[in-house]
């Protein structure tokens, strides 16, 4: 399945909000193969920009890099 991947999932993530497990899920089946993520361009900037450090785990990296980048 391909799934689009807006800025405010990542902060949902990155901030552990209320829906923090279920975007997990949705990042760790991205991380196995399952599902092919895509975000867009200004998201992927905005990603970048945030420092290393407020991501959870190194593994969760590895997701980014596995997302398709969508330039619209």
């Amino acid at each position: 399945m391909k799934i689009f991947l807006d800025t405010n999932i990542f902060i949902e993530y990155i901030e552990e909000r209320l829906e923090v497990e279920t975007v997990a899920e949705i990042l760790n089946a991205i991380a196995e193969g399952k599902h092919q993520g895509f975000l867009s361009q200004g998201c992927w900037r905005l990603l970048l920009m945030r420092p290393l450090m407020t991501w959870r785990t190194v593994s969760n990296i590895s997701v980014l890099l596995r997302i398709t980048v969508m330039f619209l």
